[in-house]
């Protein structure tokens, strides 16, 4: 009896688990693939060049100090023309300082536009404009706020410009890549569950694939093991 209810257990957890697994295995394949590259955009070469910046890390670092905030990444780069870092706090929190200044970046809707207008296709344009404040099923990843460009005349296709600067273009490719990519690290589940409740769920899935694993460790066992928890000993044994 006891052996017929573990393994119905066993079998309903395998299939759960099974599906789960089964779909962070594919999604793991199709997120080795390269993102599909929408054909609206221009790439130019924005490269930055350390010896220009007037400020050192070391000073950004400083200068996030005095906030009270504690930086864990400085990375360089090239914003429109002109040098910027990017700090990372511990909080998980991102600042944009001017390399010659120090000052804080923001891009304004008006000036996210013209950064995007000049790395449009000359005959692309954009069609809608909508300020992005919180993750969503659409836009599950990169810095808020942030603003949501649709492109006329490419079916789907959306470029996200955040504050910081960075430009996410999607077309509805890449839309679809995105979407299975999340799939991989659960990241559709943020909007959702939030980052804890996400991290728990996976800690849930990990938690019911060793039930699985040790509820058929133990079907796989010999009846006379499980009956009476370890190999039978012979009749004569023990007998004097």
């Amino acid at each position: 009896m006891v052996r017929l209810q573990v393994r119905s257990f066993h079998k309903w957890l395998g299939v759960g688990t099974g599906l789960v697994l089964g779909v962070w295995i594919v999604s793991g394949v199709v997120a080795v693939l390269p993102r599909p590259t929408p054909d609206f955009m221009t790439y130019p070469d924005e490269r930055p060049d350390p010896a220009a910046a007037v400020l050192s890390p070391a000073d950004v670092v400083a200068l996030l100090s005095q906030e009270n905030r504690q930086a864990t990444s400085v990375a360089l780069r090239n914003i429109g023309g002109t040098l910027h870092y990017e700090v990372r706090d511990a909080a998980g929190g991102t600042a944009v300082l001017d390399a010659a200044t120090g000052a804080p970046f923001r891009l304004s809707e008006a000036e996210a536009r013209a950064y995007l207008v000049a790395r449009l296709r000359s005959d692309a344009r954009i069609s809608s404009a909508r300020r992005i404040e919180a993750h969503s099923f659409v836009y599950p990843y990169g810095d808020l706020p942030a603003y949501a460009f649709g492109i006329a005349g490419s079916l789907g296709a959306t470029v996200y410009v955040t504050e910081t600067g960075r430009l996410v273009p999607l077309d509805l490719a890449g839309k679809v890549w995105l979407g299975i990519t999340g799939l991989h690290v659960l990241g559709l589940l943020t909007p959702v569950l939030g980052n804890e409740g996400r991290r728990l769920f996976m800690a849930g899935v990990g938690t019911l694939t060793g039930i699985l694993v040790l509820t058929g460790f133990w079907l796989s066992l010999p009846a006379r093991w499980r009956k009476r928890g370890g190999p039978a000993r012979p009749e004569s044994a023990g007998r004097s």
